[in-house]
């Protein structure tokens, strides 16, 4: 799933539904795909993602890679 993210990212980034396109990818891997969406959905680990997100903007990450440099 990774490379076809990677990859295809033209294809599905500027879309505003991006979930039809993940799961396709699911399936096309052969995927248990209805576990595929129900992690999805999980809210936990939507809380996840933000509080990593947050803590990268706290410390000032603005792109992917990113480096720090030690003074």
């Amino acid at each position: 799933m990774h490379d076809i993210l990677f990859e295809r990212q033209t294809d599905w980034a500027p879309k505003p539904r991006s979930q039809t396109a993940f799961v396709s990818y699911a399936e096309e891997l052969g995927l248990n795909v209805e576990q595929f969406e129900n992690d999805l959905d999980r809210d936990d680990v939507d809380e996840k993602i933000d509080r990593h997100y947050q803590t990268g903007v706290s410390s000032g990450v603005d792109s992917t890679p990113t480096f720090h440099h030690l003074n």
